[in-house]
């Protein structure tokens, strides 16, 4: 096997581990080890690091590419597996956020969908949802309400969108909204890459008084194509503490940015 020399700065070295398996579309962790003779202690670390920032799939022997060049257009399944420890966090501080007798609306998302698994003990809630994976699988209390928005099917987000819909929410009066987006930049806002999506979710804003956005800390400083609002839209962005520094000072100014 040819061997190719690696730079010895973890952030460099990952980006080379990172575009082998771009090139190649998979990679094993042994065979990395061997291309670029680093220990495959080292060859974990870099793939769980590259992982978390969601740009590969980790798998039980090495890693995966994505198979569309674009990361934020990923089937459902593929976004279920990325950053699974911080959406869990996101979801539960978003969770306790929610009073007994609330009305929220709650977005299609995998964090919307973790945050969804922690509201079971809240007594009196109208919980509405476009999302047809936590509308089959959340467990809420005998006094909760659970309200499915009309409109068309999304089989990649498994969610419903369209006329209907938007129609329905604008005669919704929630005290929250949950909202997620694929992107987020100071300069662009909240951005998303399907726009059909991006009506539902502006229409969701309008129909609550107060909007928090949650959004783990791979989607900072990125853009999508289509814009759902400027960043001042949210009262609370909800992230990780993988966000750095800079980036905490930054987007703090516009919202209150909570990290957990």
């Amino acid at each position: 096997m040819e061997h190719v020399l690696i730079s010895s700065i973890p952030a460099e070295r990952q980006k080379q581990v990172q575009n082998y398996i771009i090139a190649h579309g998979s990679a094993q962790i042994k065979e990395l080890a061997d291309t670029y003779q680093i220990s495959e202690a080292t060859v974990r670390r870099d793939l769980d690091e590259i992982s978390r920032k969601g740009l590969i799939q980790r798998t039980h022997g090495g890693a995966i590419a994505y198979n569309n060049n674009s990361s934020f257009e990923r089937k459902h399944g593929e976004k279920m597996e990325l950053m699974v420890e911080e959406k869990r966090r996101i979801g539960a501080y978003a969770a306790s956020m929610v009073r007994d007798g609330d009305t929220i609306v709650l977005d299609s998302g995998t964090t919307t969908y973790a945050m969804s698994k922690c509201l079971a003990t809240k007594e009196g809630i109208t919980l509405i949802t476009n999302d047809l994976v936590i509308a089959n699988q959340i467990e809420l209390a005998p006094s909760a309400t659970l309200i499915i928005v009309p409109g068309q099917r999304m089989d990649n987000t498994r969610a419903i969108y369209g006329f209907y819909a938007e129609s329905f929410l604008q005669d919704i009066k929630a005290n929250k909204v949950f909202m997620a987006s694929d992107a987020l930049d100071l300069d662009a806002g909240a951005t998303n890459a399907n726009v059909l999506e991006v009506g539902l979710k502006k229409a969701m804003l309008d129909a609550a008084r107060e909007c928090i956005l949650l959004v783990d800390s791979s989607k900072f400083e990125k853009q999508a194509t289509f814009r759902i609002c400027p960043i001042s839209r949210f009262d609370t962005i909800i992230s990780d503490s993988g966000l750095n520094e800079k980036n905490v000072k930054r987007y703090g100014k516009t919202s209150k940015l909570i990290l957990v």
